[in-house]
């Protein structure tokens, strides 16, 4: 009960406002032989375990507490109890949900498994339906579930994790699996220093005062900062061992010290990106094929490097997301932001909502709120831009910046065509080279976007399915999802920004190609629905579903109305027409 009272108090606004679906709490177990020993008390059960019983492994869960609505349940997989895998499963499934914290709570619950005669494994032993949940369907991918699904499904692969500190419990995070997740815990959690935390001076009670526990969670609470209604008081004083740490870190606050961890700057400083430019108008960021053979892919992904790098002195800043230290090294050669640790799927393709935020982040806690409107945009990794691009965004932040700034409109989408050209290594040092090129492309069909500018604060990234780049359906998804939100603007910029399309090898439809999680996004959960995606919520999803198109006139980019998709919308009185 202490643990869920504190893990309650701690996620209960994140919850209330939306901020998180729930949380998940699981933990070891302890085993011990029992001959019918009397455990008439918490005390006789402790007492049990401290005679003779020893923590199992991290990957034979027995207990999963859920927050009410954390899980769908009619879309798992009809598993039985007391058969193996559905455990993993269950823990695996909560560590790659986004809006699901998951949480070990080992070291505070005692969960004492009463060995008998079937001994520690009975789930393993044959029986007519020992196979049944190894061989059960999967409602999401309509497959039978495999072993990637319960890949992270121990208990150390909790982002989270709970500690005794003096009385009271705390949780921390488990930095080298919340990182990649861009997990973080809210800021009613608490969480002591990890100095604290280690100090011998505290000393784990075997059974606690329960007046002293509540001292304490009183004394937690009293330190978190009181509602903007209501005028603050003074806290209560906190017990010593709480003193340096009474105020609760922020999200905000949090991901800075993990960045500084991961960086290695000490203190509360943070180097989040190597060579990050600030005041930029966009970030756009990609991701490489690590391990490829095909030399034209290799050098069409050197080509886009090169372009960045050219884009940057424009008010481009470039990142590529990478697990290649050689990739990593070429990126920052080209003052590109290499970021090595993200969030995947169990093929280890990244997720695009996670790459997103990862960006917004690091941006702003390096370079504070940008006072003027600044774009993020994902782009496929065999794309090449020009300077068009940025000549582009100008004229769209003068015209939507007053807009956006005074809450007139949540914010703007600029997507557009794509040219495809082979390419077999041809010299591309200079953008007179880039639209040389293009010359002999042609340009691609409106339902293939590759990429997607978002004016930052337009999206809540958390309230997208789980979508991985480079595979089918999520382009047109994200489009149609804005097509339809009534407060942003979808601008198709095929005429203005060129999108070169490096076709290397494995031609124009790699998205398409038959692979391990080549579903993946059309088997994708709606967070909004709680239900597959589906054709229906892609159906305006083409840049030709855009509510306005640029366009070239006089030398500068303008701005119109597309007919028959704006519907109600005008374009801003600071847009230029003409």
């Amino acid at each position: 009960m202490e643990t869920l009272q504190t893990l309650r108090h701690g996620w209960k606004r994140a919850v209330a406002d939306g901020e998180k679906k729930g949380i998940m709490v699981v933990g070891k177990r302890t085993n011990v032989e029992y001959t019918n020993e009397a455990l008439a008390s918490d005390d006789d059960v402790k007492a049990l375990a401290a005679s003779g019983g020893k923590l199992f492994r991290s990957d034979a869960e027995d207990y999963f507490l859920y927050s009410r609505g954390a899980e769908d349940w009619p879309h798992i997989p009809d598993f039985v109890v007391g058969r193996r895998a559905y455990d993993n499963w269950l823990v695996d499934h909560a560590y790659h949900d986004a809006k699901v914290d998951l949480i070990d709570a080992s070291s505070t619950v005692l969960a004492l498994h009463l060995t008998g005669k079937d001994g520690n494994k009975a789930g393993h032993e044959k029986g007519p339906d020992n196979d049944w949940n190894i061989k059960a369907l999967n409602p999401a991918t309509g497959k039978v579930v495999y072993n990637a699904e319960w890949d992270n499904g121990h208990t150390d692969h909790c982002p989270f994790f709970t500690r005794r500190h003096g009385a009271a419990i705390a949780v921390q995070v488990r930095s080298h699996h919340a990182r990649p997740l861009g997990r973080s815990l809210p800021r009613e959690v608490y969480s002591p220093d990890e100095h604290a935390m280690a100090a011998p001076s505290v000393p784990a009670p075997a059974a606690p005062d329960p007046a002293a526990v509540a001292a304490a969670q009183a004394a937690v609470a009293a330190a978190l900062p009181p509602p903007a209604a209501t005028p603050p008081s003074p806290p209560s004083p906190p017990p010593p061992a709480l003193a340096e740490s009474a105020q609760a870190p922020t999200p905000k606050e949090l991901f800075s010290r993990e960045m500084a961890k991961e960086k290695g700057v000490k203190g509360d400083g943070v180097m989040p990106a190597k060579g990050l430019a600030c005041g930029m108008i966009a970030n756009m960021f990609t991701t490489f094929i690590d391990k490829t053979k095909d030399e034209r892919k290799i050098s069409a992904q050197m080509a886009v490097l090169k372009a960045y790098q050219r884009l940057r002195a424009h008010g481009v800043q470039a990142w590529v997301f990478t697990k290649s230290d050689d990739w990593a090294a070429k990126a920052e050669a080209h003052d590109v932001i290499a970021v090595r640790q993200f969030a995947t799927n169990q093929h280890g393709t990244p997720l695009l909502s996670h790459m997103y935020k990862h960006v917004a982040n690091v941006t702003e806690d390096t370079c504070g709120k940008n006072k003027d409107v600044v774009f993020d945009a994902y782009a496929n990794g065999d794309i090449v831009f020009t300077k068009g691009l940025v000549d582009t965004l100008v004229q769209v932040r003068k015209g939507w910046g007053r807009e956006i700034a005074s809450g007139a409109r949540k914010g703007v989408m600029v997507v557009g065509k794509r040219t495809n050209v082979e390419y077999h290594s041809q010299n591309l040092d200079s953008d007179d080279a880039v639209i040389k090129l293009s010359k002999e492309g042609k340009e691609f069909q409106s339902d293939a976007e590759d990429y997607f500018l978002f004016s930052r604060g337009s999206r809540n990234w958390d309230m997208m399915p789980n979508f991985v780049v480079g595979r089918r359906a999520y382009d047109n998804w994200l489009v149609d999802n804005s097509h339809h939100d009534d407060a942003m603007d979808v601008i198709d910029a095929s005429s203005t920004v060129l999108a070169l399309h490096l076709t290397a090898a494995d031609g124009n439809k790699a998205g398409h190609k038959k692979g391990a999680d080549n579903d993946h996004n059309i088997n994708a959960i709606n967070p909004v629905t709680k239900k597959r995606v589906h054709g229906g919520e892609w159906n305006h999803g083409r840049t030709d579903n855009g509510h306005f198109f640029t366009r070239h006139h006089g030398g500068k980019v303008v701005v119109h109305i597309r007919s028959g998709q704006a519907g109600s919308r005008k374009l801003p009185v600071a847009v230029s027409q003409r």
